[in-house]
């Protein structure tokens, strides 16, 4: 009987421990985004002679700062090649249905690549969108959740 209960105590806290992983990492990820925050203030409070208030603000402002001139910066090459992604992609459509024309053995891709040309709305491309939207919609939230938990934790280091 002990046997039995200590395994499905075991089972039990091995499921809650796969369960909660995700609510561990975030944690464990807005707790090394304190401590990114807490190093420069630290050094700031004791060689510019600055509060702890006034250098986490500071900490901050430059912290987006460079997150925001980083996002500016690769915003134009990134753009340019979606451009150029969009002007390539029509093309390489075209040649890849000549290529299955070509050739004998080639000729059941055919319909796959005319499919894929045509970009066909269908459940399954649906389902997939769904996914990937849920997917973008968890990880804007999580990031909110690391940046509070981070944001708190380092103006009140004391508290952790």
């Amino acid at each position: 009987m002990l046997v039995a209960a200590l395994l499905i105590a075991s089972v039990l806290a091995v499921t809650l421990i796969r369960l909660a992983s995700d609510i561990f990492l975030l944690l464990f990820c807005g707790i090394l985004f304190a401590v990114l925050l807490r190093t420069p203030t630290n050094w700031l409070v004791r060689h510019a002679a600055l509060s702890e208030s006034a250098a986490l603000g500071f900490t901050i402002i430059a912290f987006v700062t460079l997150i925001a001139a980083l996002a500016w910066l690769f915003s134009v090459p990134i753009s340019q090649q979606i451009g150029q992604l969009a002007d390539t992609l029509p093309q390489a459509m075209a040649r890849a249905r000549q290529w299955t024309q070509q050739y004998y053995w080639a000729r059941p891709l055919a319909a796959l690549v005319s499919d894929v040309a045509k970009l066909r709305l269908d459940l399954q491309l649906l389902g997939q969108a769904t996914g990937v939207i849920s997917s973008t919609v968890q990880g804007i939230i999580s990031v909110i959740v690391v940046l509070f938990i981070g944001f708190y934790l380092a103006a009140q280091p004391r508290l952790s």
